[in-house]
């Protein structure tokens, strides 16, 4: 295993459970935002008052649904309805995808701290992807989510700054109190900042432990060449590879297992002495002669083929010779005669003549 492997079995566990609290959490968040999104809430032992203001605030600004809840009491809140904040509808689908994302998480978070173990380390790569994944997309949906608070935070916060303190009423109360609903929602969306901040550590964490474990896989499985491998302790346990099978233990048969039985139960003790007797070697000069010359007989058993066809040669050169056929004329052995020049007897030419008398 690699020499950093020690440090990742205490972060993987100190991630899992921080996921999973965070998963339960936010599962009971979604649950109990969508039972109030379908009024299967009651306000009656609620009383409108200064108190429960920002109970009452905070729901009717992010939480009320499509439904009538004839026990809720009846305020104003008509200044709030006027700014352009984030509608209940979209609170409720990002409860539904907190509901989702958070219930996945849960079963991420539990089957790393199971499986990414020493014994599991072929098969750890691909439910830390997995976690990794779905941490990321959860931080992501929290960052978009919690700016959208911090826009309707903003929003509320500058129509509040327009109201003087003198002139301030239940409305300006009211606008109080959906500005603390928008900045309580944003820091929850946000996880507190520092869960948020732990949750992206970890993943990144875990993103770069991902690529040593597919190094390590490689390098076990010999795909790559344990020469170039950048861990080097990596290898130091490994034994040699035994190429020829000299140190492989074979079953060994019936038939190959020395027997015990021995039929002699007094055996012939040899007594005779075996020990080398002990020379002297001395330096003596040796006379030098010639090796004997080696003489090369062929065996008579074997003629070769060049010999068979000189004899078979010899024989019929020999046989033809005295041969006398009717007939054939006797070889004449006597040199041929020169060729005549066919221009030697021919007469002289005129011009030859012309030239003849100027000598």
């Amino acid at each position: 295993m690699y020499s950093s492997f020690r440090y990742l079995r205490p972060i993987v566990v100190f991630a899992g459970v921080i996921g999973m609290l965070q998963s339960l959490l936010w599962i009971a968040f979604a649950i109990v935002a969508l039972t109030a999104y379908y009024c299967h809430m009651t306000f009656e032992n609620v009383v409108p008052s200064v108190g429960s203001l920002f109970e009452l605030t905070f729901f009717h600004v992010y939480f009320r649904g499509p439904c009538d809840l004839p026990d809720f009491p009846i305020i104003d809140f008509g200044i709030v309805n006027n700014l352009p904040l984030l509608e209940p509808l979209d609170v409720h689908a990002m409860a539904w995808a907190y509901l989702i994302i958070s219930f996945f998480w849960l079963i991420s978070s539990l089957t790393i701290i199971i499986t990414c173990k020493e014994d599991y380390i072929r098969y750890a790569n691909i439910f830390l992807y997995i976690w990794i994944l779905l941490t990321l997309g959860v931080s992501i949906v929290d960052m978009a989510l919690g700016i959208l608070f911090g826009l309707d935070y903003g929003t509320i916060m500058t129509e509040a700054h327009n109201f003087a303190l003198d002139g301030a009423t239940i409305n300006h109360a009211i606008l109080l109190a959906a500005q603390a609903s928008a900045g309580v929602l944003m820091g929850v969306a946000f996880r507190g900042f520092l869960l948020w901040l732990i949750n992206i550590a970890l993943a990144l964490y875990l993103l770069t432990h991902t690529f040593k474990i597919s190094d390590h896989n490689r390098m076990k499985s010999g795909i790559d060449n344990a020469t170039f491998a950048s861990e080097p302790h990596s290898l130091k346990n490994d034994r040699p590879i035994d190429a020829y099978g000299f140190n492989s233990t074979r079953p060994v048969s019936t038939w190959q297992t020395p027997s015990s039985f021995h039929p002699d139960r007094h055996p012939v003790v040899d007594d005779r002495d075996y020990r080398r007797p002990i020379t002297t070697y001395e330096l003596h000069p040796t006379p030098q002669q010639p090796p004997p010359p080696v003489t090369r007989r062929r065996d008579d058993d074997v003629i070769l083929r060049r010999d068979a066809a000189a004899s078979v040669a010899r024989e019929i050169n020999h046989r033809n010779s005295f041969r006398n056929e009717p007939g054939v004329p006797a070889p004449d052995y006597s040199p041929p005669m020169p060729r005549s020049n066919p221009y030697e007897n021919r007469p002289a030419l005129k011009s030859a003549m012309r030239a003849s008398r100027y000598q």
